[in-house]
């Protein structure tokens, strides 16, 4: 199941609890210092300690990890990709939009394989 959430993840998050899923992945940008268009795979540990309340989001995605993980099932990660930017309305740079194109093809690939 894929979620577009945009900038209010926490209204999503109770849905897949209910729904017992493994793992809940957010992916986000997120400023880890490193080149536009880099990633970064966090667990819900290493997203509390690195990022505790600074978010683009009501609720950091740290707090909604532990929520989701709450249940004892799931396990929450969050795929980040250094943006060039972070200021609301900027667009996508080339390195960022060929991060995402990656990405996106990797999971249709991993959850066809799943579905398969």
């Amino acid at each position: 199941m894929f979620v577009i959430a945009g900038t209010t993840p926490d209204r999503f998050v109770g849905r897949v609890i209910e729904q017992g899923y493994d793992n809940l992945i957010f992916l986000d940008a997120v400023d880890f210092g490193a080149m536009p268009g880099s990633t970064i795979l966090l667990d819900s540990e290493q997203m509390s300690a690195r990022y505790p309340q600074v978010s683009t989001h009501k609720i950091s995605l740290g707090l909604l990890a532990k929520w989701a993980e709450a249940n004892g099932t799931t396990k929450a990660w969050l795929l980040g990709v250094q943006p060039e930017s972070l200021k609301p309305g900027d667009e996508l740079t080339p390195a960022v939009r060929a991060t995402l194109e990656l990405l996106r093809d990797l999971v249709r690939g991993i959850t066809s394989e799943v579905m398969a």
